[in-house]
């Protein structure tokens, strides 16, 4: 359930990175902002990492149920199913 509201939130941060990306671009493109370059790569990098939360967190899951496959903790018919 944890990962779910992880994996939520993140999905809530994504568009709010953009969009600060986005501003910070026009300001330093049409305003010609000092502080535009800083807002755009803060903006691009909390995008980047609200998007790479949620891969690594699946990414680890399907570890572990390859691991259970493997392992042979699962029932023949989930093995089969996963497959």
């Amino acid at each position: 359930m944890e990962l779910i509201i992880v994996i939520a939130i993140c999905a809530a941060i994504a568009p709010i990175g953009l969009i600060i990306f986005a501003v910070g671009l026009i300001a330093d493109m049409v305003a010609d902002h000092p502080r535009g370059n800083i807002v755009a790569f803060v903006g691009l990098l909390l995008f980047c990492l609200s998007v790479a939360g949620p891969w690594i967190i699946v990414d680890n899951a399907a570890d572990r149920v390859v691991l259970m496959i493997d392992g042979g903790s699962l029932t023949t018919d989930t093995t089969s199913f996963l497959r």
